[in-house]
């Protein structure tokens, strides 16, 4: 069968369209923050709600959305800084490579050009849930958000500052997405949240640590010094599972029992990987941490197992 010149042309269309709109996505990381963030979302709306029905109004359920929007925004401006910043390390890392492609794809200048659209409608969005809620607390965070997320990947680099790396992007994750749909979703206890809050800041350290050293010899190869060099790829997954089994006992405090099912779960494949790392070379760690962790998977079980047996 003979394709017709306008068919071939539409196909070729398409195939550069959908190639486009891979790059974007994964410029964003889009396929492995997408899932947890909404399941951070429903997390929240559970700890707000713990002690009230479920039912929310009309302009709660809009501010939650805004909210959730910008902070979603701001996440992947972060994400595409981070991407361009490490286009040359990735080239050469065999798990981040599509991160280099994609920027090829779309062309670096389109690449920041995405960055700073997806920075000004954040800070906007942010500025409405301000409005909405009359506290300018919200356009604060928002802009304290966006600041750390650029200068995540960018001078005073925050990526190279050891375990204060660690720290921010948990506290990013806890204080910007989860905390404000706490307050916007209800009003719990102030205790209850805590500890709610407590225990995700720690599950979350954990993962964001063990996303980490799934670069440690190719961050080194490249230059880049962060907290898993230093301590090393066994040491941090352990670290990782020791957070994990803490958070899994908070959970217990709160009697969500499936989260510390889920948490001790986790924490046993965080042990079981550090018992297969040890002894080899740090590339070895490296490639078989990135090859049996996923941040987007453990992320979203978590957030998910940790809401429903609150919910239960």
């Amino acid at each position: 069968m003979i394709m017709s010149p306008w068919f071939a042309r539409q196909r070729q269309t398409e195939s550069r369209y959908s190639t486009k709109l891979w790059a974007f996505s994964q410029i964003n990381r889009l396929p492995e923050t997408v899932g947890y963030n909404i399941a951070y979302a429903l997390l929240a709306v559970v700890i707000a709600r713990s002690q009230l029905d479920l039912g929310l109004e009309i302009e709660s359920l809009i501010q939650i959305s805004v909210a959730f929007s910008a902070a979603m925004l701001t996440k992947m401006q972060a994400s595409v800084a981070d991407v361009l910043h490490d286009y040359a390390v990735d080239k050469e890392n065999p798990e981040k490579q599509q991160n280099a492609t994609a920027v090829d794809e779309l062309g670096y200048e389109s690449a920041y050009t995405i960055l700073i659209i997806e920075l000004t409608a954040g800070l906007f969005l942010w500025m409405c849930v301000s409005l909405q809620t009359s506290s300018l607390l919200f356009a604060a965070g928002g802009a304290l958000f966006a600041i750390s997320g650029f200068v995540y990947s960018y001078p005073p680099r925050i990526k190279e500052r050891g375990i204060l790396n660690h720290l921010v992007t948990t506290g990013t994750d806890v204080g910007f997405v989860v905390l404000p749909l706490v307050i916007l979703a209800g009003n719990p206890s102030v205790e209850y949240t805590a500890i709610a809050l407590g225990v995700i800041f720690l599950y979350t350290f954990g993962y964001h640590i063990l996303h980490q050293a799934a670069d440690t010899y190719y961050d080194r190869q490249a230059g880049i010094r962060t907290f898993t060099q230093n301590v090393g790829v066994p040491l941090s997954i352990l670290l990782s599972a020791i957070c994990t089994v803490l958070a899994g006992i908070g959970a217990g405090v709160l009697h969500a029992l499936g989260g510390t099912v889920a948490m001790f779960l986790v924490a046993g494949h965080y042990l079981w990987l550090y018992y297969r790392v040890k002894g080899t070379s740090e590339r070895e760690q490296t490639d078989i941490t990135a090859q049996r962790f996923n941040t987007a998977y453990v992320a979203t079980f978590l957030n998910v197992a940790f809401a429903l047996s609150l919910l239960i």
